[in-house]
């Protein structure tokens, strides 16, 4: 098994978190506290998710808990 930081989907997903920092900096006042925290966290738990699955020896089990919370076609390339 992969480590986890070694996956390209953690990979890119994590490129992206630190972008959307870096994006956000720029934001109004008015949606720096709204789109972006929500953007951040939506992507701060999708790592957390990636990291979650691939330290799951049941891996079957994990992805269909989280097909059922909307990240069907995400897990389907992690698997």
């Amino acid at each position: 098994m992969a480590q986890y930081d070694e996956l390209p989907v953690y990979k890119a997903t994590y490129d992206l978190l630190l972008s959307i920092f870096m994006f956000t900096r720029e934001f109004k006042k008015e949606f720096k506290y709204t789109v972006g925290e929500s953007l951040k966290k939506e992507t701060i738990e999708l790592l957390t998710l990636i990291y979650r699955t691939n330290s799951r020896y049941d891996k079957i089990e994990h992805y269909k808990y989280t097909n059922s919370c909307g990240f069907t076609q995400f897990y389907e390339y992690l698997l």
